[in-house]
């Protein structure tokens, strides 16, 4: 059975947040402590699993029934195979998840398990309070490749266990985009001025624009700590002036974070949006049919450059031995192929770690888009996929980007900046 609780630091909602998450996980069969049905009873305890939001989304009640409804899919599954398990669920925002852990880890309550981006399971780890884990080779050789590698370490554990990928793609609403934008061009021309346009200013979800303005090249080296040429220069300068012709476009809209271009969406005030596949449902709540979701534009550079994100569990170290075993079964379950198809079947918004399963090609539209963007996404592993997502680095880029729109700093002076800027990123 699932408990949901322990929301902290959400602030005066806590209780509505908590009703909201407790509702519909209650009711999960409770074992008689027998094995007639096939039931586990070895594995047995409770343990706490703490759901990481990110950054650039609000936790509100929305949020919360979407999360609710992606877990309940996994936990009530697994207690059916081991009812002697309860999982209390907790939501955090990333950005303070690092400052909670250190905190709980040293008074020995950090929670068992963490279901987290790779990049704050990345830091976590460099904090000390992730338990890396081994997996049985029959485990790591289900999972993804590109995800694989990026929570290995060298000595073969991982920091965590891959759950589920989120490609990026364009959101929008049928009723006043009837055909979205292929290319950069036709987003600018914006089906003759009628489409109210929404962008992000921060380097995670405004890098898809990276491949079609030939700057993606650029951006890998000076990532690898390789020093600016004045072509690199050069390119940087042009993928700055397009998004300045862009903000001087009137309908295209930069804004400060991806919750404020999914409520600009949600509430009529935008028609096209760059999304994460992780808002789709949300998006669905409140657009229902009339939400279309497409492929990036392309441009002259060639096709988005969208960067795929890992959900995974993670392993926190102060787990008893029960709690343990319980945690990595857990874990183990969710790549579980049915597992694994049942998620992305119902939820249509993220697609399988396990590369043995492969998403229905052909019976969801959504799905097709979200495959096609995982497979553009690929050219970009190594570009941008974890860098400047934690907050003081987002404020960084993004207060770079704010400057150079708005005038304080020209497009030579904003390239200059931004290479040192990557370069510093990608040393740390």
């Amino acid at each position: 059975m699932a408990v949901i609780g322990g929301l902290a630091g959400l602030g005066p909602r806590a209780g509505l947040l908590a009703l909201l998450l407790a509702l519909p996980l209650t009711g999960c069969r409770q074992s008689t402590g027998t094995d007639a049905t096939g039931a586990d009873t070895r594995i047995r305890g409770s343990i706490v699993m703490a759901i990481g939001i990110n950054n650039d989304v609000s936790i509100d009640a929305a949020l919360v029934e979407e999360l609710n409804r992606r877990v309940r899919v996994l936990i009530r599954g697994y207690s059916t195979l081991h009812p002697r398990v309860h999982v209390e669920v907790q939501p955090f925002q990333e950005e303070r998840l690092a400052r909670e852990m250190v905190r709980r880890s040293r008074d020995g309550l950090a929670p068992d398990l963490l279901l987290v981006n790779t990049s704050s399971a990345l830091s976590l780890a460099r904090l000390g309070v992730l338990r890396p884990i081994r997996m049985p080779p029959e485990v790591v050789d289900q999972l993804d490749p590109g995800s694989l590698e990026r929570v290995q370490l060298a000595d073969g554990r991982l920091i965590g266990l891959p759950l589920l990928i989120e490609p990026q793609v364009a959101c929008f609403d049928r009723r006043r985009v009837p055909v979205p934008p292929a290319t950069l061009e036709a987003l600018l021309a914006r089906d003759g001025g009628r489409m109210q346009v929404g962008l992000p200013i921060d380097a995670i979800n405004l890098a898809w624009t990276l491949g079609p303005l030939g700057t993606l090249d650029t951006v890998r080296r000076l990532e690898g700590g390789q020093p600016a040429t004045p072509a690199d220069l050069a390119r940087l300068r042009t993928w700055l002036e397009w998004l300045g012709n862009a903000h001087l476009q009137q309908g295209i809209h930069f804004l400060g974070d991806q919750e404020d271009l999914l409520k600009g969406l949600a509430s009529g005030r935008l028609d096209w949006i760059s999304c994460r596949s992780a808002h789709i449902g949300r998006l669905r709540h409140r657009l229902g049919r009339h939400l279309g979701v497409a492929l990036l534009p392309s441009g002259p550079g060639g096709p988005a450059s969208p960067i795929n994100r890992e959900r995974l569990l993670a392993f926190g170290i102060n787990s008893s031995a029960s709690q343990r075993q319980a945690a990595e079964s857990l874990s183990r379950f969710s790549i579980n192929p049915l597992v694994q198809r049942t998620i992305t079947l119902r939820a249509l918004d993220s697609l399988p770690v396990n590369r043995r399963l492969s998403p229905p090609v052909g019976s969801s539209q959504v799905l097709d888009t979200l495959v096609a963007s995982r497979e553009q996404g690929q050219a970009t592993e190594g570009t941008l996929p974890l860098r400047h997502v934690d907050a003081a680095a987002t404020a960084r880029f993004r207060s770079l980007i704010t400057r150079y729109l708005y005038g304080e700093i020209d497009a030579r002076e904003a390239a200059a900046k931004l290479a040192l800027t990557l370069r510093r990123e990608g040393r740390q």
